[in-house]
């Protein structure tokens, strides 16, 4: 929104009536540096979810892998006659 008001109005596609976005939405102007903080806050939080879902997903990998090989031996120990353990 702020990088379309800052563009001049030869340039913007398509072209708008000048008086009616400046009327309707010049006030956006007046948030810009609280703008730019919200969208540094949303790519720390972006990333921070992005790296919880890596930790859950290496965690379930953990969880299904350590789980598969207590099965596994669980099993030859039955074959060889081993007591459950």
């Amino acid at each position: 929104m702020i990088a379309f008001l800052d563009t001049p109005q030869e340039v913007r596609k398509p072209t708008f009536d000048e008086e009616l976005v400046e009327k309707k939405l010049g006030w956006v102007r007046d948030f810009r540096s609280q703008l730019k903080d919200w969208g540094e806050l949303f790519e720390t939080i972006t990333a921070t979810e992005s790296l919880s879902d890596t930790t859950v997903s290496i965690r379930a990998f953990i969880w299904n892998w350590s789980s598969i090989c207590c099965r596994s031996q669980h099993r030859r120990n039955e074959r060889k006659g081993c007591a459950a353990s």
